[in-house]
């Protein structure tokens, strides 16, 4: 009926989750697992800087905190930077967490697909344009396209010389993390005469439409975050199109642990099952008992033989054990009650409920587990 120590599921709160790591453990002693503590993971995170366009998120550090006195926060573990799948972690309170993260926030490029793959491939990238900035956001999403008038974009500022007016398109952007609609800017690079308000591309064979995402941040202010076009390495394809009418587009991110990903998880120590307890399983040692064991103590006085020891082993966390003689007569009584998870067993010096040393002989002994059931057995002392 053991059980070993656990950890519950990791749960997000404070409106996090979104990321598409795992946080598991391995139980390393046991003994040190705290039952019924509530711990809380939370994260840093860092802006990683590439090329003009290729800025993104990376996790920056873990802590841990044992909040189950919210008036006595304990952090076991403070902004480790070991935060990459693999990521070795220190062992605390009995357990070592284990990470499964991305390297950073990225397109998830083979989860990211058109309803019909005859569109040409896109990219999604943080917007760029003279000293505008987006900022990266760990969020999926959904372009839906339709007849002209479908959706409408925003009038836009992406510079101190250009200005995106609004306008009537064929589009229209909803985030799937939050189920809220995006709004959006159109620059409309690609023009084709009586084609305005389509998302286009290379009618030229150089040039693509852009929508610019605007999204609230966590000071629900509406910045720039992305920028969707077509890939111009596929503006010589023949074989791809426009998207049209009915057809949509599935943007969806690689998320690593950011910020704003908060978990919560509790602790179970070690402990019986009783109910479960496999009766089955316990016995006398030795069996058949025999005068001047070897692994008896040593007789601690200058002659005569020292105290004799009969072990009943694997009995459950509590338990009556009552032994008779073959005319059933009650012997001796013992109550076991475990001082510890892994103490099952009982030592019983042989001598009788008068304190006199059991004759040789067979014995029945009876072990009584309450709802675990009982366990009947013999054993015999042999001369």
């Amino acid at each position: 009926g053991y059980r070993n120590a656990e950890l519950s599921d990791a749960i997000p709160i404070e409106g996090g989750g979104d990321a598409q790591g795992r946080i598991g453990y391995k139980i390393i002693n046991p003994l040190d697992v705290k039952p019924a503590n509530t711990y809380q993971v939370s994260f840093e995170d860092t802006m990683i800087t590439g090329s003009m366009f290729s800025a993104t998120f990376a996790t920056k550090s873990i802590t841990v905190v044992n909040v189950t006195d919210p008036s006595k926060p304990v952090t076991i573990i403070d902004k480790d930077p070991n935060v990459q799948t693999g990521g070795i972690l220190p062992i605390e309170d009995g357990f070592q967490l284990r990470l499964i993260n991305m390297d950073e926030m990225r397109l998830d490029s083979i989860n990211s697909v058109w309803s019909n793959d005859s569109v040409y491939a896109f990219t999604l990238d943080r917007f760029r344009y003279s000293r505008t900035e987006g900022v990266p956001m760990a969020h999926d999403y959904l372009i839906e396209f339709g007849e002209l008038g479908f959706g409408t974009a925003t009038e836009l500022v992406v510079s101190s010389t250009r200005t995106l007016p609004a306008m009537d398109v064929d589009f229209k952007v909803t985030n799937l993390t939050t189920g809220e609609p995006v709004q959006f800017g159109f620059w409309e690079r690609d023009f084709l005469a009586g084609e305005e308000g389509k998302f286009t591309g290379f009618t030229d064979r150089t040039r693509t439409d852009e929508i610019i995402f605007v999204e609230p941040n966590e000071q629900d202010s509406l910045v720039i975050t992305w920028d969707f076009q077509f890939d111009a390495a596929v503006a010589g394809d023949t074989t791809k199109r426009n998207p049209r009418p009915g057809e949509s587009v599935l943007v969806k991110m690689l998320k690593p642990f950011m910020a704003k990903d908060v978990y919560e998880f509790t602790t179970t120590g070690q402990r019986i099952a009783s109910a479960e307890v496999d009766l089955d399983r316990i016995k006398v040692v030795p069996n058949p008992y025999i005068v001047a064991n070897s692994w008896e103590p040593l007789n601690p006085y200058a002659n005569g033989r020292g105290p004799r020891e009969l072990h009943f082993t694997h009995l459950p966390e509590e338990c009556t054990i009552r032994i008779f003689n073959i005319r059933g007569q009650l012997v001796q009584e013992i109550h076991h009650q475990a001082e510890s998870i892994v103490d099952g067993t009982a030592i019983w010096d042989m001598q009788s409920k008068d304190l006199l040393d059991i004759a040789y002989g067979v014995y029945i002994y009876h072990v009584d587990a309450g709802d675990a059931g009982v366990k009947i057995g013999k054993f015999a002392v042999v001369k």
